[in-house]
């Protein structure tokens, strides 16, 4: 049973960083999964060609995601840096209406950089870019910019208690309980003993849950899940800060979906991801991230490094929308991770969307030497990736994104509006990762991570 334990344990934990990591949660700058593309740079390599006159204003347009309505509202208070290709700084403040306006500079002298801080947002910055991009993604005569809280909204929650019955062998069967459609925190525990999980409130969910053992396969290369029985039910909103459901298996059965399929690794022989570990899990984006509706029954990667073979085993809640089945191979040493994230429940055969290989970095050599910050960073990637940038993290909180743009492979980092230096932001414990990939619409599809390097300011 510990060997279970560690197993779900493992599985809920990397599902929580994902949200982190991939951008799919809150508290990064590039998470497209709340609607509108915020890429800049990945936006400004689909036409080179400008659209406007280089003779009008440059004007951003600062936002941030409203949890009221669900819309981008205006970011008052943004302190904005302009570093124009003449390499002349000019700074200025969002108002109420989120715009910050600059004067046009001459578009043939190369790149610039633009950065945004407001206290209590993760800082962001654009670097590589020439004026032609910034007028290839003009909305309305406007380049839009998004900022996500360091701490972001948190919900009303309704905390659910009850007990379980028509499960198979309760004493010793862990019982695993993903609320759906609502965000909510999922319970594992002994299906013996009561449970409690926490829900969105006044927002309908679904229910799902399993009584499952988990494990590590003999060869030590994977794992396996054990689904004895699943369930699911619908429920409505709950109005009040509690509530009592009981969760009947035989009433609400479910027989979970299979089928078979393999995920390739990166040929290159130093690839990281070549002796790592494989997670799969199938997740909706309207779900909190540990909340799971499908898992690989067993993964396990080949003896020859060249691929994990996966049984995928999932249920589908009938209303549940947004779904995304996830392909993660990490190495555990050094966190370097890879995650390929085909939108809908599992199809099986080889999977259709590659990993890509981590980038490596250059300069920094030593990952253990902080770096300076004035200093340029240096990597390599192993793939063609439409966005590559660089994250700034304090505490593991993620502080500043600096957005590389398409196929970058170095970064200098731009200093912050005047009032706030990286010291600051930063403390003397930061990290630094490179990181990128392919995006579209609602999030990452391909992305790559690369080990972390320690960052003096």
């Amino acid at each position: 049973m510990l060997v279970a334990r560690n197993g779900w344990f493992m599985v809920l934990v990397l599902c929580c960083c994902f949200g982190v990591v991939s951008g799919l949660g809150a508290g990064c700058s590039d998470d497209d999964s709340t609607g509108g593309n915020n890429n800049v740079q990945q936006d400004a390599g689909a036409d080179a060609e400008p659209d406007a006159s280089t003779e009008e204003p440059l004007i951003f347009l600062v936002q941030e995601w409203s949890t009221q309505d669900g819309t981008y509202v205006p970011l008052a208070d943004v302190a904005v840096a302009y570093d124009a290709q003449s390499g002349v700084r000019t700074e200025s403040t969002t108002g109420t209406d989120g715009l910050a306006t600059f004067d046009v500079i001459d578009p043939t002298l190369g790149e610039s950089a633009a950065t945004f801080y407001k206290t209590g947002y993760v800082a962001l910055s654009f670097v590589h870019l020439t004026y032609e991009k910034y007028l290839d993604v003009l909305v309305d005569g406007k380049v839009p910019v998004y900022l996500s809280p360091l701490t972001p909204p948190q919900a009303d929650m309704v905390t659910v208690t009850g007990d379980a019955t028509g499960l198979v062998a309760p004493a010793t069967h862990p019982l695993v309980i993903f609320p759906h459609r609502a965000l909510g925190t999922a319970y594992s525990g002994n299906g013996n003993a009561s449970y409690s999980f926490t829900v969105e409130q006044d927002a309908p969910f679904s229910i799902v849950a399993i009584e499952a053992e988990d494990g590590y396969l003999p060869s030590n290369r994977g794992y396996w899940v054990d689904i004895h029985k699943a369930m699911v039910a619908e429920h409505d909103p709950i109005s009040a800060s509690s509530a009592v459901y009981d969760l009947d298996f035989d009433m609400w059965e479910i027989t979970p979906q299979t089928v078979d399929g393999s995920i390739i690794l990166p040929t290159r022989a130093d690839s990281p991801l070549r002796g790592g570990w494989g997670l799969v899990f199938v997740k909706s984006n309207t779900s909190g991230d540990d909340c799971l509706t499908g898992w690989a029954e067993s993964i396990e990667r080949t003896a020859d490094g060249n691929r994990f073979d996966v049984s995928y085993i999932w249920v589908e809640p009938p209303l549940l929308e947004g779904v995304y089945t996830y392909h993660l191979v990490y190495d555990t040493t050094t966190n370097e991770l890879s995650m390929s994230n085909p939108r809908g429940y599992p199809e099986g055969g080889v999977l259709a969307v590659p990993l890509l290989d981590t980038p490596e970095w250059i300069t920094p050599a030593d990952p253990l030497t902080p770096h300076l910050i004035t200093e340029t960073f240096e990597w390599e990637w192993f793939d063609d990736v439409s966005e590559s940038s660089i994250v700034l993290s304090r505490n593991q909180t993620s502080m500043w994104y600096v957005i590389g743009g398409q196929n970058s492979t170095s970064v200098t980092i731009p200093e912050l509006p005047t009032g706030i230096t990286a010291a600051q932001l930063l403390g003397n414990t930061s990290v630094a990762r490179v990181y990128g990939g392919h995006i579209d619409d609602l999030g990452w599809v391909q992305y790559s991570q690369s080990m972390t390097v320690r960052v003096s300011p």
